[in-house]
């Protein structure tokens, strides 16, 4: 009967090891996404999702710009840097394309960026929307096929 107690107090305590080991393999999983969101270079996803955002983005008066309407166009300076920067964000994405929840993750991050910086000026919201929008959509721009809906807000 002794025998029988050792080898169920056993049983049981290896049940709660084995739980509490999960509990934290659960915790390593989600600390390992949040350090490879904080260590991609997020910043190119900013910039082409600005330059697709704002028409005059970096300072541009619009007279200028449609002075510059060359620029527009695919063999146009402006377009080409948009090109190189979505290059350049998808590059970093699709290091968390086997992820989803990473991937979310990165892009909660490029919207929390977005809008501490807004937040220090005036934005209308119709902007903040059409950001949102763009995130969104660069999974679909990079070809990372991601099932997953991640809630931005």
């Amino acid at each position: 009967m002794a025998k029988l107690a050792v080898l169920l107090f056993a049983l049981l305590v290896s049940l709660l090891f084995a739980e509490v080991s999960s509990a934290k393999n659960g915790n390593s999983e989600e600390d390992k996404c949040e350090m490879q969101v904080e260590a991609a270079n997020l910043a190119p996803c900013e910039e082409h999702i600005r330059q697709k955002v704002e028409p005059n983005y970096g300072g541009k008066h619009p007279q200028i710009i449609i002075q510059r309407w060359g620029d527009f166009f695919p063999w146009g300076k402006r377009h080409r840097e948009d090109k190189q920067q979505q290059i350049m964000c998808c590059n970093e994405l699709r290091q968390f394309e086997l992820n989803p929840k990473c991937l979310c993750e990165a892009l909660e991050q490029i919207m929390d960026n977005e809008n501490d910086r807004s937040q220090h000026s005036q934005q209308d919201p119709r902007r903040k929307q059409k950001f949102e929008r763009e995130i969104r959509s660069l999974p679909k721009t990079c070809r990372i096929t991601s099932t997953r809906y991640c809630d931005l807000d």
